[in-house]
C-alpha cells in the first residue's frame, strides 16, 4: 500500500512572514532610536564645554572652577550616553559635539610627551583631521559616569579599558617670586571617578578630542 506524504506548502510562506516581522521590528527599533536622538537634540541641545586650557593656582580654586565636591568628584554628571562608534575607531558624543579617540595613546606619557603626541596626530592628519587637542577637565568629566560599570571603570564600556588615567590640558601652577611656575597638570582617574593632579614628569595616558 502506497503512502502519500503531503508537503506543507505553507512552510516557506511562514518563514517569509516571520522574516518580514523581524525586519520590521528592527526597523522600528532603529527609527525609535533616531527619533529619540532628534528629540534630545531639539529639547536638550549639545552641552557647551570649555575647550581652552586654563591655569589654576590652588586645589580650592580647582574645586570651584571644575565644580567638584571635596572628594574631587563632579557635582553634576552628563547622563546622556548615546555614543556613536565610527569605523575609524573614533567615537562621537552628540550630547557634547565631541569626537574622541576610542583607544588613546598606547602607553602612558609625561605631559610634554603628551603634547608631542597631539602634535604628531595633527601633523600626520590622523583619521583625516588636523585639529586634535588635549581635552580640558570639563571635557574629560563629560565621559565620567556616576557609577562604576561592568568594565570596573567610571566610563562607558564603548571606550577601551586599558587606559584608566588621562591628562587634561589644564595645568596647576605655583606662585613664585619669579612668576608662575607650571609644574603640574590636572587629569581624570576613571578607576576611582575623580579629578587628580600630577607633576608634569609623571606619566598618564592621552585620549585626544576634537569638536565636530
Amino acid at each position: 500500500m502506497a503512502i502519500m506524504i503531503q508537503k506543507n506548502s505553507n512552510i516557506p510562506y511562514e518563514r517569509s512572514k516571520s522574516g518580514f516581522y523581524l525586519k520590521a521590528f528592527i526597523i522600528i527599533l532603529t527609527l525609535g532610536f533616531i527619533i529619540k536622538l532628534i528629540i534630545e537634540n531639539l529639547y536638550c541641545p549639545a552641552i557647551k564645554l570649555r575647550t581652552t586650557p586654563i591655569i589654576l593656582e590652588s586645589q580650592s580654586l580647582a574645586i570651584k572652577t571644575f565644580q567638584l565636591n571635596p572628594k574631587f568628584r563632579p557635582l553634576h554628571y552628563n547622563e546622556r550616553d548615546h555614543f556613536i562608534e565610527n569605523a575609524d575607531k573614533t567615537i562621537c558624543d552628540p550630547s557634547t559635539s565631541l569626537m574622541w579617540q576610542k583607544n588613546g595613546s598606547k602607553k602612558p606619557l609625561n605631559f610634554n610627551h603628551a603634547r608631542a603626541y597631539i602634535l604628531h596626530l595633527n601633523k600626520t592628519n590622523d583619521k583625516g583631521y588636523k585639529d586634535w587637542r588635549l581635552p580640558t577637565i570639563d571635557e574629560l568629566l563629560s565621559l565620567l559616569k556616576r557609577e562604576k560599570g561592568a568594565n570596573q571603570l567610571y566610563i562607558h564600556p564603548i571606550y577601551t579599558v586599558i587606559q584608566p588615567l588621562f591628562w587634561s590640558s589644564d595645568t596647576l601652577a605655583a606662585k613664585t617670586p619669579f612668576g608662575i611656575n607650571k609644574n603640574s597638570a590636572w587629569g581624570v582617574d576613571y578607576r576611582f571617578g575623580y579629578v587628580f593632579w600630577a607633576y608634569l614628569k609623571s606619566e598618564n595616558y592621552v585620549r585626544a578630542v576634537r569638536s565636530f
